[in-house]
Order: C-alpha cells, then sequence, then structure tokens
C-alpha cells in the first residue's frame, strides 16, 4: 500500500526485500531467465505489485454534476519517492504511449499525461480516490472541471514483462476505451 512519507516508503520496500520479493528488472523491465535463476524462484515486484493491484477494484464512475463541457482524459502514472527500474520504465512508456499515439488529442489538450508522485505534499487524496496500493495507471474522464469516470489499467505490472511495445498497446487501448 502507498505510504505517505518517503521514510515509509522505505521500510515498505525492506519488507518486500525481506519477504522476498525483489525487483530484477533488465532491459525494458523484462526479466531476463538467468535474473529468474537469480532470485531462487522468489516473487518479484512485478508479481507481487500484480497481486496487489488485482486485488483493488478497478474503477468507478463518478456522479455527474449536469455541465456538459468538452471530455478532457488524463492519464495519470502514480509512483512514490522511492522507484526502480520498472516502475520508472513504466512511467517512459506510459508517457510514450500517449504522446506518441494521441499526439493530436494532446496538443489539443484533449488527453494529458501526468506522473504524480503520491507522496508529495497535496497528493495523498489520490491514495483513496482511486484505492491505490502500488504504482498504478489511472484513466481519468473529466467534463469541466468533474471528473465523470476513471479507471485501473491494473495489468501494467504484467504488461511490463512483455516488450515495451505490448506494455504500449495496453496503455493505449486503455485510453481508447474512454476516449470512445
Amino acid at each position: 500500500m502507498f505510504t505517505k512519507t518517503a521514510s515509509a516508503g522505505r521500510a515498505f520496500l525492506a519488507l518486500c526485500m525481506a519477504a522476498g520479493i525483489v525487483c530484477q528488472a533488465g532491459p525494458a523491465g523484462k526479466q531476463s531467465s538467468s535474473q529468474t535463476a537469480a532470485t531462487g524462484g522468489q516473487q518479484t515486484a512485478p508479481e507481487a505489485c500484480a497481486a496487489a493491484a488485482a486485488a483493488a477494484p478497478g474503477s468507478a464512475a463518478v456522479p455527474d454534476s449536469g455541465e456538459n463541457a468538452a471530455k478532457t482524459v488524463t492519464v495519470y502514472y502514480f509512483h512514490t519517492s522511492l522507484r526502480c527500474h520498472t516502475c520508472t520504465l513504466m512511467e517512459a512508456l506510459t508517457k510514450e504511449a500517449v504522446e506518441e499515439d494521441f499526439a493530436r488529442e494532446v496538443k489539443s489538450g484533449r488527453v494529458v499525461f501526468k506522473a504524480v508522485n503520491v507522496e508529495e505534499k497535496g497528493n495523498e487524496h489520490f491514495v483513496e480516490r482511486y484505492r491505490l496500493h502500488t504504482k498504478s495507471v489511472i484513466v481519468s474522464v473529466s467534463s469541466g472541471d468533474s471528473e465523470k469516470s476513471w479507471k485501473n489499467l491494473d495489468q501494467i505490472w504484467m504488461k511490463v514483462r512483455g516488450t515495451p511495445e505490448e506494455f504500449k498497446r495496453y496503455i493505449r487501448s486503455g485510453v481508447r476505451d474512454v476516449l470512445g
């Protein structure tokens, strides 16, 4: 679960390491067979975090405020201060997918990418709002100043273990689903 302080984040990482959860991401965030062997069969951070993400509900509708403003899609990548290679890779690939495949929508302001550190002051509310338990990609739909719905792309930890293109395809699909 996300914590509110960097020291608590380091404590969480130490707890994960003590429990045998390791992040052994290689190039493009994919765990190599030698890295798998090196972990001695231990559960990796992507597997552990995927399990945590799967346990959390993934989306919600927000009551309509009656505003008819244009729809804006915000693609959030939520993270903490303490980050591994896989975490930074997911952010980079998410940003690439959004900026490359939705360039026209980004330019018009209809689609926005935001990386948010939930440990920074003022960002703590996102943890409860989106029921965050790990690094996450949330696609939020707003109209005017009101959020209408959101979706947790809860398979990012599994998809990052594949190729970068598979990961970006998953992000693109999630954004297209809400763009309509």
